[in-house]
């Protein structure tokens, strides 16, 4: 599955859960520019790991944040929403970033 989300400053950068499950990305609408904003784990046993999956996103440009949740196995009330600044915090990557906040689990 894969969605995308446009923020409101043409010509993007466009938010993007679709390159490998538990990650999302940043680009440009021209595809260039790609960073990635969140990395929920290494390696192919996390990226099977459903827990570490992002199924949707949603962006607060006015607070800066935006918003993800991470689905659990199905009907097993495992799923939480999560919360980080838009931008990656200076010296800090996608998979270390300090400012991720649990917001429902």
């Amino acid at each position: 599955m894969s969605l995308a989300v446009t923020l409101p400053a043409p010509p993007g950068p466009y938010l993007d859960s679709g390159l490998l499950p538990g990650d999302f990305y940043s680009y440009q609408a021209d595809g260039s520019n790609v960073e990635t904003l969140v990395q929920t784990g290494q390696g192919d046993e996390d990226r099977r790991e459903v827990t570490n999956w992002c199924v949707g996103i949603a962006v607060d440009t006015d607070r800066g944040h935006v918003y993800w949740t991470q689905k659990g196995p199905s009907d097993a009330g495992q799923g939480k929403i999560l919360r980080a600044g838009i931008e990656l915090p200076a010296g800090q990557t996608a998979a270390d970033r300090g400012d991720i906040e649990v917001l429902f689990d």
